[in-house]
């Protein structure tokens, strides 16, 4: 039996899409829609961190991801994004 509250149990994804055209998601412009300009934005569950990318880019906003992938974590850092490792529901160091 897995332990779900185990890292690497959740690091079940493939976040480095190196090789892949970054689309933007449907999703993605409705929420890049509802943010002001400038806001201050935390992004839990934020994967390799493409919605914080084009909200700075569209947006102006200074971010901040949390997620509990180690791999998203490290995708994030390779763009230069502030992220953390972490679970949304566990303290933060």
């Amino acid at each position: 039996m897995h332990n779900i509250d185990d890292p690497a149990f959740q690091d079940n994804r493939m976040y480095n899409y190196n090789d892949t055209i970054n689309v933007e998601r449907e999703e993605y412009i409705k929420i890049v829609e509802l943010i002001p300009e400038r806001a201050k934005i935390i992004d839990l569950g934020c994967g390799n961190g493409n919605l914080i990318e084009m909200l700075i880019n569209k947006k102006s906003v200074s971010a901040v991801g949390i997620d509990i992938s180690d791999s998203g974590i490290s995708e994030c850092k390779r763009k230069g994004l502030d992220a953390v490792q972490g679970a949304i529901d566990k303290k933060l160091d």
